[in-house]
């Protein structure tokens, strides 16, 4: 007995456990990992900085960032308990859509109207996903959204470096 002793604190302390999950701490950490969790997700976000990559870089930073207002945008529609229809059909037409833009050669103003619109539907998306602190998530996402455009944007630059047969010219 007296060599388990030392697990009786461990026993009287274990209502005394501390917990997450609660507060602003809880939703930065689920937006932070949201967009990595599904691949519809993951695979816009990539695209999205693979198309822009297409472009001069102050024109691929308008597109990331009209990108992620219009995200913030849809984000802010859908806590306001505001419809749209067809959410999860836009999101994967929006995958197939902005990667082909990364194809094939595209005028500026129809690209931003594009990533600005499909934008709207991933933000409404994240909007009725919420968990914890609607700020804390918004931050998260968006945060993790931009790296995943930023890298999705570098890999797009080293492939037309390595292989400029296989995406168009930067505009």
């Amino acid at each position: 007995m007296k060599k388990l002793a030392f697990l009786i604190p461990l026993l009287i302390a274990s209502p005394a456990f501390a917990h997450g999950g609660h507060g602003a701490e809880a939703g930065l950490a689920a937006g932070l990992l949201h967009p990595l969790t599904g691949f519809d997700h993951l695979a816009a976000m990539m695209a999205a900085g693979l198309a822009a990559s297409s472009f001069r870089s102050k024109f691929a930073a308008g597109l990331a960032a009209a990108f992620l207002a219009a995200m913030a945008g849809g984000f802010a529609v859908a806590l306001g308990g505001v419809a749209l229809p067809a959410v999860e059909g836009m999101i994967l037409l929006s995958v197939a859509v902005i990667a082909g833009l990364a194809l094939l050669p595209q005028r500026y103003p129809a690209s931003l109207a594009l990533f600005a619109g499909f934008a709207l539907f991933h933000g409404h998306a994240h909007g009725l996903e919420t968990s914890g602190d609607p700020a804390s998530f918004a931050l998260g996402f968006l945060v993790t959204s931009a790296t995943l455009i930023a890298t999705g944007f570098l890999a797009g630059r080293l492939l037309r470096r390595a292989s400029p047969v296989l995406l168009p010219a930067i505009r």
